[in-house]
């Protein structure tokens, strides 16, 4: 079960109109019927719509699209839902109680709906309204929220059942069944958070200018360099977009990361309380994203594989001997290739090359490119312990909108000129 925040629809009739109707709307403009779409249709033909009619880049269209898919298959009967007016203060709360809908003679802002049952009464969100427009900042249609102490606020605003509220039995029922809800979901939330582990965060950050992490000027000049394009690439100073490719060294290893150098970017997934080590090896200047956003544009986490100075990786399930076994592995397939390439006739060698060259890509660009080897035995704050990391790995360049930015690090001294470079940030700011 989850408490879903969804858009308020813009242009309606009236603010009672979705409780008139009973139903919740997503605020999107597209007059065919989203249950009839594949997996693939949403990841590729819906995302090239968004992207197309409303401008974005591609990663903000596959995140849009897949919240858009959440609102049609992943919300639940049962689920709650929340949706805001116009001013965040208050809000409409609700239980799921059908499918979705494609409501073909609706408005064209109407046309995809869920059936609700309303509360009796507008919410007071009180001290959550802040917290309510920061997660429908952007393109954010559907989000979903986990915080018990916002379920607690929305519990207290629910007013016990009484007899004499003037409301039918069936609404007082709906209030009933929401409490219960809530007060279920709170419970599961503060049970979870005793067992969650402190390294775990809902964002992924990445620092920018490591390289010029002593010279604080040049750092931030960098930051703004990346902010106001809107884009990390794998390498400072790249332009536009970049592809996805590998470079290969035949006489490197995978131990020392010289075998296999994927272009890419990286981020980090550590708490923002927690940053300090991070930021004293890779510079105070960074910036985050939600990591479900990161997610789905491509990004993974890295795989570690622990090794120490001399270990001959005798043991069969060793971070040294996978390391050894996918190297030779890898460059026994390639030579493969090659004598492919060299023996075959022209007519036969395509037929017989492909699946050999598949596999070959497949490992190097699916597999190798996110190994991450790091040595176990050293201190957690030494420059080349890696795993305390958390990495993820986003293959090419990434683009994004200022808004999609969660969080920026930086130096205290560098508030005033950050705010006058970029007056519309409206998200926090932490100082390192």
């Amino acid at each position: 079960m989850t408490l879903w925040l969804v858009r308020p629809p813009r242009n309606l009739p009236s603010q009672s109109y979705l409780r008139d109707k009973s139903i919740v709307i997503l605020d999107f403009r597209f007059s065919e019927d989203l249950a009839k779409l594949t997996d693939a249709e949403f990841r590729v033909s819906l995302t090239n719509y968004i992207t197309r009619e409303h401008n974005l880049n591609p990663p903000t269209g596959s995140s849009m699209a897949g919240q858009i898919r959440q609102f049609v298959h992943e919300i639940e009967i049962g689920d709650l839902i929340l949706v805001p007016d116009d001013d965040p203060s208050t809000a409409t709360l609700g239980i799921v109680s059908g499918d979705y809908q494609f409501q073909a003679d609706a408005n064209e802002r109407s046309q995809h709906a869920r059936p609700v049952q309303w509360s009796s009464g507008l919410i007071d969100t009180g001290p959550f309204a802040d917290r309510i427009e920061y997660e429908l900042q952007g393109y954010t249609l559907v989000v979903a929220i986990r915080s018990d102490q916002f379920l607690g606020h929305l519990l207290k605003q629910l007013e016990p059942p009484s007899q004499s509220t003037g409301e039918s039995v069936a609404v007082r029922q709906v209030d009933t069944n929401i409490k219960e809800k809530l007060t279920a979901l709170i419970c599961h939330l503060q049970s979870w958070k005793e067992t969650k582990q402190r390294y775990v965060s809902d964002e992924l950050h990445h620092f920018v200018g490591s390289q010029n992490r002593y010279d604080p000027d040049l750092t931030y000049a960098t930051l703004k360099a990346v902010l106001s394009a809107g884009h990390l690439t794998p390498k400072p100073g790249m332009q536009d977009y970049h592809p996805v490719q590998i470079e290969t060294n035949m006489d490197g290893n995978l131990r020392e990361e010289t075998y296999i150098k994927p272009s890419c970017v990286c981020f980090c997934d550590i708490p923002a309380d927690d940053i300090t080590v991070h930021a004293q090896k890779y510079g105070r200047f960074g910036i985050s994203f939600r990591k479900s956003h990161i997610a789905q544009c491509g990004a993974r986490p890295v795989y570690y594989l622990p090794h120490n100075p001399g270990d001959w990786g005798w043991a069969r399930g060793s971070g040294s001997n996978l390391l050894t076994k996918l190297e030779v592995g890898h460059k026994a397939l390639g030579k493969h290739l090659d004598e492919l390439r060299d023996t075959l006739p022209e007519d036969r060698s395509r037929r017989m090359m492909d699946p050999v060259e598949n596999l070959y890509h497949l490992i190097g660009l699916e597999i190798i490119a996110y190994v991450k080897p790091f040595e176990l035995m050293l201190p957690d704050d030494h420059e080349r312990q890696y795993y305390l990391e958390r990495e993820w790995r986003l293959l090419g360049s990434f683009k994004f909108e200022l808004d999609e930015v969660t969080r920026v690090f930086l130096p205290e001294a560098y508030a005033d000129a950050f705010r006058a470079d970029f007056p519309n940030y409206k998200n926090q700011m932490i100082f390192t």
